[in-house]
């Protein structure tokens, strides 16, 4: 791979200044803008990412919008929606005819328009999604939510063990775009901490706990659900030690998980299991680095993945086959928001120069 370096020039001077002074303050740091979530278009012609801005003061939340810009970096960086003050999740569309986002429910703003179109109205707001592979469904992710009468002992100062005794769980609910109706597809009881379409779109991988509660968020396991029905059609394994890696293969014989150990925590690295059922293979378990960032790349033979390595990060691509990695290039970041966006032809990606904070770079 021939790799070329696009600064895009206009995110630094547009969403950053220079600091005055030799020593930085707490304040200086939240006077700073923060990058996070960046994604590309299909077509790799466009970048969707979150601006976080800084705080009135330490005691007030920091607003965030999503702001978009092409990649050859013809044009400044705009916001999508101009008002916004909490939204994120930018995830365009695999036609890429629309750029969902979360503003507590699921918004779709369309090619070309300028309104967005609320998708979701669920109760507690939406906690995670993702787009079919024929773009006409969002599958999403929201909690149970208190019964009146769990509301109404909160709210008089009932006892909270016997009001929290109750479990409130993660449903998956899939909503289709064309005439926003949703519907609850899991119905069993356990916590959802990521999902994943099959690409044909009849499935739905899932990394879960048994539930919601803190000593269960180690014990994992990764399954698969009928995207009609919700029932479990197979569990695929017991070992999921980490979230972030969940991703199907484009074509469809593989999902890749973070897998480890029971009795060690965080001691995870990159396996890749059959779809279909079948023993996993580990590819990084000897890897001396931590992947905190992995997408598949279209050939189904060979993974992305950013990656720390000692003291600084890298983007590697890594062989399925043989877990043999290859680096593309180096990352300056000394912030643990990964972040990178791939279509297999272009990269784009948060770097740090010794001058500035997070920009965004382009790999083509």
């Amino acid at each position: 791979m021939r790799i070329k370096l696009l600064l895009a020039t206009a995110v630094v001077l547009f969403c950053f200044f220079n600091l005055p002074a030799q020593t930085i303050t707490p304040e200086d740091i939240l006077s700073i803008r923060e990058l996070s979530d960046i994604r590309l278009s299909p077509d790799g012609k466009q970048v969707a990412f979150v601006i976080t801005e800084p705080a009135a003061s330490n005691t007030q939340p920091r607003a965030s919008n999503i702001w978009t810009m092409l990649t050859d970096g013809s044009e400044s960086p705009h916001r999508l929606i101009a008002g916004l003050s909490k939204s994120g999740s930018p995830r365009w569309s695999p036609d890429g005819k629309t750029l969902a986002f979360l503003s507590d429910q699921i918004y779709l703003l369309r090619a070309g328009e300028s309104t967005a179109v609320q998708l979701t109205s669920v109760p507690g707001g939406v906690e995670d999604f993702e787009w079919s592979p024929d773009s006409k469904m969002i599958a999403f992710v929201a909690r149970d939510q208190p019964t009146r009468d769990e509301q109404e002992k909160s709210a008089v100062g009932y006892d909270a063990l016997e009001v929290g005794r109750h479990l409130k769980y993660s449903r998956l609910w899939i909503s289709t775009v064309s005439d926003r109706k949703a519907v609850q597809v899991t119905k069993q009881d356990f916590e959802i901490y990521e999902l994943a379409w099959s690409p044909k779109g009849d499935e739905l991988a899932l990394v879960v706990a048994p539930t919601p509660r803190a000593e269960d968020s180690l014990n994992l396991s990764l399954i698969v659900v009928n995207r009609s029905t919700g029932e479990d059609t197979r569990i695929l394994s017991k070992l999921v030690n980490l979230t972030g890696a969940l991703r199907w293969s484009p074509d469809g014989h593989l999902i890749s998980f973070y897998e480890g150990p029971p009795t060690k925590e965080y001691a995870a690295w990159v396996s890749v299991v059959p779809a279909g059922g079948g023993p996993s293979s580990p590819l990084l378990k000897d890897y001396a680095g931590s992947v905190l960032r992995l997408e598949w790349m279209p050939d189904s033979k060979h993974l992305m993945a950013q990656s720390v390595e000692g003291t600084h990060q890298v983007l590697l691509n890594i062989d399925v086959r043989t877990g043999d990695t290859r680096k593309l290039t180096d990352i300056v970041h000394s912030q643990w928001n990964a972040g990178f966006s791939t279509n297999g032809n272009t990269t784009a990606y948060f770097s740090q120069s010794a001058g500035s904070p997070t920009r965004a770079t382009s790999v083509t």
